[in-house]
């Protein structure tokens, strides 16, 4: 299959997605509040996390960009060791989905289904659902989590969430992602791409905390869209997790129907707090690629 590269940043192709993908309160809420009960499913002992009220304690607060820890770069953070956890979201969505779209790449004539995919606000249900999550359950030993495996998983929950159609539509395009990524970054070529993307993935995230404190209005966004170097960093993060939600997605897709949900409850419960977690699916995807 070919697929395109990347394309360039356009502003005036930007400024569509962030009139789509704003976040009120409410919608917040209602997100939150949806994913209630499939974040409960997956848990080995709910019980031992909701409150009286028979809901995991995630409390979404939309708070203006001035205030963000990682401005438009990063629109939402929970604070995972706090009860109840303060879900901290920005107003709009718009700059990390159009820029994780461009890293998609895509099929010839699959145009329309990229676009639908990324405007339908999906995007925004996945990042607000997979925190109600996340802070239950187990972690890693400190300083082993990477998000491209890790966090990953978070993801691929949330997708999973969504209508059947959506769910699809997604897991096609991790997969168009992953193929671009492990392209781009010539991964088919190293003995062992780990410790390459683990290295990478912590340098992604070191650029949040650097680089989102100063991207957080109308100029700071076009002055990042027009510095190569600082999107090429930026986009690292997402063809990493385009490969790592890819390979999860891979392992799930080749299972039973019926024993999809126990897999993926031992993934949250037992597999996700190895620091070794998803290496072997990545190492097997990137090399299963032609």
């Amino acid at each position: 299959m070919t697929i395109t590269p990347p394309s360039q940043p356009d502003y005036g192709r930007f400024t569509v997605y962030e009139r789509a993908l704003a976040v009120s309160q409410e919608r917040a809420e209602a997100i939150v509040a949806q994913a209630q009960l499939p974040a409960q499913r997956l848990l080995a002992n709910p019980a031992a996390h909701v409150g009286p009220d028979g809901l995991l304690p995630v409390q979404p607060r939309v708070v203006p960009v001035d205030s963000a820890r990682y401005g438009y770069l990063l629109p939402a953070w929970p604070e995972p060791d706090k009860r109840p956890v303060p879900l901290f979201v920005v107003p709009n969505y718009g700059l990390m989905s159009y820029l994780w779209r461009l890293s998609i790449g895509e099929p010839p004539g699959e145009h329309a289904l990229v676009e639908e995919r990324f405007l339908s606000g999906e995007r925004i249900w996945v990042g607000l659902a997979n925190d109600v999550l996340q802070p239950f359950v187990p972690a890693p030993p400190a300083g082993s989590y990477r998000m491209y495996r890790h966090h990953a998983l978070m993801l691929f929950c949330a997708t999973i969430w969504l209508p059947a159609a959506a769910r699809d539509g997604w897991f096609a395009l991790y997969d168009w992602g992953g193929r671009a990524a492990v392209t781009r970054y010539t991964l088919r070529h190293l003995a062992d791409p780990i410790p390459w993307m683990d290295t990478a993935d912590q340098e992604a995230s070191d650029f949040y905390a650097r680089m989102g404190p100063s991207v957080r209005d109308d100029p700071t966004v076009r002055a990042f869209l027009q510095d190569a170097d600082q999107l090429a960093e930026y986009e690292r993060f997402f063809a990493l997790s385009n490969v790592g939600i890819a390979a999860l997605a891979r392992l799930y897709q080749g299972l039973p129907e019926a024993e999809r949900l126990s897999w993926l409850r031992a993934q949250v419960n037992e597999g996700h707090k190895q620091a070794d977690f998803l290496e072997d699916a990545v190492r097997a995807y990137v090399r299963a690629l032609p």
